[in-house]
């Protein structure tokens, strides 16, 4: 089980994991939601972590070569879940939601509400890169 309390994307982590919680979910959805997952380097920092994972949620275990890749995981991942039936499909949304958890009582509401704190603050200037100079560059024409 992961902590998403603590991480600085914890309400994109949230919203990926609202997601999975209706009844209309497909398995693009899902796909979706698990590569992710499984992409993010706040969430799994290690790829030892994403095999955790994997063999947690989808009772799969995969070769060496394809542990090394985060790309090859998700390959073989969302080829399974493209081949799943539906019954499956909301087994493995549940599962998914349970192995994060967040050390609040309060939930969602309680996310909202450090939201809304953080939101009040003052941010850091970050430097712009040069896409987003070229951006506003562009917005300027």
């Amino acid at each position: 089980m992961i902590d998403i309390s603590n991480l600085e994307n914890k309400n994109t982590c949230v919203k990926l994991l609202d997601k999975l919680n209706n009844n209309s979910t497909d398995i693009s959805d899902l796909i979706g939601v698990v590569s992710v997952l499984v992409y993010s380097k706040q969430i799994f920092p290690k790829n030892k972590n994403v095999c955790e994972f994997i063999e947690d949620i989808f009772k799969e275990k995969y070769p060496l070569y394809v542990t090394k890749s985060r790309t090859l995981m998700v390959a073989k991942i969302s080829r399974k879940i493209y081949s799943i039936e539906y019954q499956e499909m909301t087994a493995i949304c549940n599962r998914i939601q349970g192995y994060f958890i967040l050390n609040n009582n309060d939930g969602v509401d309680n996310i909202n509400h450090e939201e809304n704190k953080i939101q009040g603050r003052k941010t850091k200037n970050k430097t712009k890169n040069e896409n987003d100079k070229l951006e506003t560059w562009l917005k300027g024409l």
